[in-house]
């Protein structure tokens, strides 16, 4: 998790049916792409919004079945 990815913003900005921590909102990034923010907290004044990829930091668990084994290439 990258937590320079997290933004404190104006209460204002914020839709007032988008203020409960969890709501995940668009957003427009600075080359124009959508992205999803997420509301971490919610202040006096502000909300903070954590723009990071929602699995970042979280241990992943893949399970694969291998199909076939090839030698390599010579």
């Amino acid at each position: 998790m990258n937590p320079a990815a997290v933004a404190e913003v104006p209460k204002e900005r914020i839709p007032p049916n988008a203020l409960t921590v969890g709501t995940q909102l668009p957003a427009q990034g600075p080359g124009g792409q959508t992205r999803t923010v997420r509301v971490k907290e919610i202040k006096e004044q502000t909300v903070v919004l954590d723009m990071n990829h929602p699995l970042a930091g979280k241990t992943l668990t893949f399970e694969v079945k291998v199909l076939s084994v090839e030698s390599p290439a010579e």
